[in-house]
């Protein structure tokens, strides 16, 4: 139904004489009406069919005045008396009399014959008339004989005497006087009862109001809410169809809760169209951001690199989801949109899949062969800490290279089942230390010995060389097993005392170098002002430059923390003023570098350099192989990050991955090397440098000793240092 079939029938309503038939209809229409408005915007038919319905509203105010008025009227009362009954039957119409008394008493037999008491009520005067006529005609010829006589009517008496017939009439009439009293006390009872029940109905219609101002307050209170969701238009109707149920109510109070419940319904309708207007602008908002989004799914379908294309999916299909609606007439066409290119993005991403997916079959054979040489290593019987250890190593090398296998079918029920046989055979061998008194016995000398020596060496000054004796005693002692419980941390205690009275020492002395530190940072930052500020002419640059190294490498130590700072803000200076050098040296025609430059020498303290001429040979063949490998370390790390790539999803890293990433950072340092040898390989070196190595060697050792992160300990071996 439309609003313009609305109006139509409204008005055609309204033209209906019967306003009950009008009440009928509008209720109907009224429930469509809603339907509509629920489900498009206001719009100019609605301020037709609103004054349809407030001219609906006045035609019933009028009509439930005009039936209070009709209630509020007298019932017609009935004639009590004889008199009154005469004055009635005056009234009724007239009916032939009958002449004689026989005549009479037939009409008032017949008469009393009659069902409706009102009709007897309205000829019981004609029938008295008539029979009082006879009578009277009787008695006149009486009066008529007086007069022959010559007496005086008046002053004489005269008796008629009464025959048969005026028996039968007193008895009729006597009877009709019962019937008269027994309808006059039904009609009182029936008053008595209609009294009754219109004071029952005014209660009742009261209660009505009562509810009605209810339901009001219900309504008050939802629209306070502002709940213009669609589950909120079904409360409101709920609402409504309470009023509805109330019913109509004929007192004058009705017309202030009805005039308060249209005001609330107003109100509601009002806000429900200002939130319609809003949110026709939210949907198309909305549908501008779901073309974006179908726009950029679109692009994808260009690219290459699937697993890019599915990430990016993911999120471009979270960020479809997360935008509102849009409108109903526009929603099927931007989602076929949307669909169109999402499957088209899915079919080149399951293309991609489909190429891997042998890759996959063939890595999970490959896997499920490790976990079978696994079991059978497993199933070994190991009687000597040799064999342990050889088989852990074993063991420590499948794991590696388990790594390298890459993704497989059932790849996290593959990996759980090989971590599963390796936990069987750590336990087994946890199983066989736990059991060898005379290991751990043995265990203890070689702690011992280790605690002696650390004991001798422990006031030794030499620092660098005694440094690197107490890290090899620290690796030593990591790979001795446990000991008894009662004697590892006695054992301890004394080791890493040694360990700690040798570094205290150490700290102490070159914390009183402090001071030397500063001054010689202060010489190199000049010494570096002043080679940022030499300009190369062309003439005697290499012994200039070779000068700076020398002064650079008089120079002392300087505070650690600034050693690399300065090294390599030297190293790129000095390389950049050999490389203009060598270029204005080329330019005059001369050799790419001079041939009684220093071996081992460069602006960047890399004694290895090679040394290299401008006719290739050597040092072509050496930066080919170091391309060589670049690629290979390219395509490892590759490989890497592709393995890197199925574990994207994973909310919580998995000790594989943690494993991945760090061996990728370590292909990353060492792919930074190879290009750094390769820069190297292609630049003839610079001037020597000479570099720091005993006392600046020995503060290395000393942070790698004393910083180094303490070892996980195995059953009762406390950790070194």
């Amino acid at each position: 139904m439309t609003k313009e079939t609305i109006i139509a029938q409204l008005e055609a309503l309204l033209q209906n004489e019967d306003f009950k038939e009008t009440q009928a209809g509008v209720s109907s229409i009224r429930a469509s009406y809603n339907e509509i408005v629920n489900e498009a915007i206001k719009d100019e038919h609605d301020t037709a069919i609103e004054a349809l319905f407030n001219s609906f509203n006045e035609k019933e105010a009028a009509y439930n005045a005009a039936s209070e008025e009709e209630s509020k009227q007298p019932e017609v009362e009935l004639p009590e008396t004889l008199e009154q009954q005469d004055e009635v039957a005056d009234k009724a119409p007239a009916t032939p009399q009958a002449t004689t008394k026989e005549g009479v008493i037939a009409q008032f037999q017949a008469l009393l014959q009659n069902e409706d008491f009102k009709a007897i009520q309205a000829g019981i005067s004609s029938i008295r008339s008539s029979y009082k006529k006879i009578v009277d005609e009787a008695k006149k010829v009486v009066e008529d004989a007086l007069n022959g006589e010559g007496k005086d009517p008046e002053t004489e008496e005269i008796a008629l005497p009464k025959d048969e017939h005026d028996t039968i009439f007193d008895g009729l009439f006597d009877f009709y006087n019962e019937k008269k009293a027994a309808f006059n006390a039904a009609r009182e009872e029936e008053r008595l009862r209609r009294e009754e029940e219109r004071k029952q109905r005014e209660i009742e219609l009261r209660e009505k109001i009562k509810l009605q101002k209810t339901v009001i307050e219900e309504l008050t209170q939802f629209i306070a809410t502002n709940d213009l969701s669609q589950a909120g238009f079904q409360v409101f109707k709920g609402i409504q169809a309470k009023w509805n149920d109330i019913g109509r109510v004929n007192l004058e109070e009705a017309k202030e809760t009805q005039s308060q419940y249209s005001h609330q319904v107003d109100i509601y309708f009002h806000n429900r169209n200002l939130a319609r207007e809003a949110q026709a602008i939210e949907h198309d908002r909305n549908l501008a951001a779901k073309a974006d989004v179908v726009s950029k799914i679109e692009q994808l379908i260009g690219s290459e690199n699937a697993n890019e294309i599915a990430a990016n999916m993911k999120k471009l299909q979270a960020e479809w989801n997360a935008i509102g609606q849009v409108a109903f007439n526009k929603k099927d066409e931007i989602y076929a949109k949307f669909k169109d290119a999402a499957d088209q993005v899915y079919a080149k991403v399951q293309t991609f899949y489909d190429s891997r997916r042998e890759a996959n079959h063939q890595n999970h054979a490959i896997k499920m062969d490790v976990i079978e040489h696994v079991k059978t290593i497993v199933a070994g019987d190991y009687p000597t800490h040799e064999e342990w250890q050889a088989k852990t190593a074993e063991m420590l090398k499948i794991q590696e290279d388990w790594k390298k296998i890459g993704y497989s079918d059932d790849n996290e029920i593959t990996w759980q089942t090989f971590r599963a046989v390796c936990d069987m055979f750590f336990d087994k061998k946890k199983d066989f230390y736990n059991n060898i008194d005379g290991l751990k016995e043995e265990n203890k000398l070689k702690k011992l010995e280790l605690c002696e020596k650390a004991e001798s060496m422990q006031l030794d000054t030499d620092w660098n060389r005694t440094s690197n004796f107490f890290v090899q005693l620290q690796k030593q002692w990591k790979a001795v097993g446990p000991t008894l419980r009662s004697e590892e941390n006695k054992l301890w205690e004394r080791f890493r005392l040694a360990c700690d009275t040798f570094f205290e020492a150490k700290k102490v002395f070159f914390d009183t170098m402090g001071s030397d530190q500063g001054a010689n940072l202060l010489a190199k930052s000049e010494l570096l002002e002043r080679l940022k500020a030499y300009n190369v002419t062309g003439d005697n640059d290499f012994d200039a430059l070779q000068e700076f190294s020398v002064q650079w490498n008089a120079i002392g130590f300087v505070p650690i923390k600034e050693k690399e700072r300065l090294q390599k803000e030297y190293n790129a200076i000095l390389d950049e003023k050999y490389t203009a050098a060598r270029k204005l040296r080329n330019d005059a025609g001369r050799s790419t570098r001079p041939n009684n430059r220093p071996e081992g020498s460069g602006g960047g303290g890399n004694r290895n350099r090679p040394n290299f001429n401008s006719g290739g040979g050597a040092g072509n063949r050496s930066a080919d192989a170091l391309r060589e490998k670049i690629e290979r370390k390219q395509e490892e790390i590759t490989q890497y990050e592709n393995n890197l790539g199925f574990f994207a999803s994973s909310k919580k890293p998995s000790p594989i991955v943690v494993d991945l990433q760090n061996k990728l950072t370590q292909l990353k340092g060492e792919l930074k090397t190879l290009q750094d040898n390769l820069r190297v390989a292609l630049t003839p070196p610079p001037a020597p440098a000479v570099e720091e190595v005993t006392t600046e060697n020995t503060e290395t050792i000393e942070v790698a000793v004393e910083d180094a992160p303490v070892a996980e300990t195995t059953n009762d071996e406390p950790s070194a240092e």
